[in-house]
C-alpha cells in the first residue's frame, strides 16, 4: 500500500515538473492572452517578449502577438532592443510582471515606450 502511494506521489511530483510547477485546468479550456505595443510614447527599437522565460517574439510600431494559453498566471517580461536579436538599448530597465489569465475571459496587455527625464521608461497597462 504505501509503496503504491510513494508511485502515486512520485507520477504527481514529475508531472508538475513537467507542467513548469503551473496546474492548469484541463486541455480544452484556453483563452487568449494578447501583448499589444501601443502608438503612444517613444517610438525606436523593438521590444522582445517573454512569457515564463520562453520567446513569444518581438514587437515594432503598433504591433501585437496574441496566444491561446491555459488559465493561470504568467510571467510576462520585456526588453527593450535596438535591433531583433541586438542589444538592449541602454538605461531602460526590463520589464517583468505577473500576467493572471481567467478562463474563458481574453487577457490584454498594452505596452508603451514612455520618455521621462532620465530616459525611456517601459510601462504595462493590463486590460480585462
Amino acid at each position: 500500500m504505501r509503496r503504491a502511494f510513494f508511485r502515486l506521489g512520485l507520477l504527481i511530483l514529475v508531472s508538475l515538473g513537467l507542467l513548469g510547477g503551473r496546474i492548469h485546468a484541463e486541455s480544452g479550456s484556453t483563452t487568449t492572452l494578447a501583448i499589444e505595443r501601443t502608438a503612444g510614447g517613444s517610438a525606436g527599437g523593438v521590444m522582445e517578449v517573454r512569457v515564463d522565460g520562453k520567446a513569444w517574439g518581438a514587437l515594432y510600431e503598433e504591433d501585437r502577438l496574441a496566444r491561446e494559453v491555459a488559465p493561470g498566471t504568467y510571467r510576462l517580461e520585456v526588453r527593450l532592443l535596438r535591433s531583433e536579436g541586438g542589444r538592449e538599448v541602454f538605461g531602460v530597465e526590463p520589464l517583468a510582471l505577473p500576467v493572471e489569465v481567467r478562463p474563458g475571459r481574453p487577457r490584454e496587455v498594452s505596452l508603451t515606450l514612455i520618455p521621462e527625464a532620465v530616459g525611456p521608461v517601459l510601462k504595462a497597462s493590463l486590460g480585462p
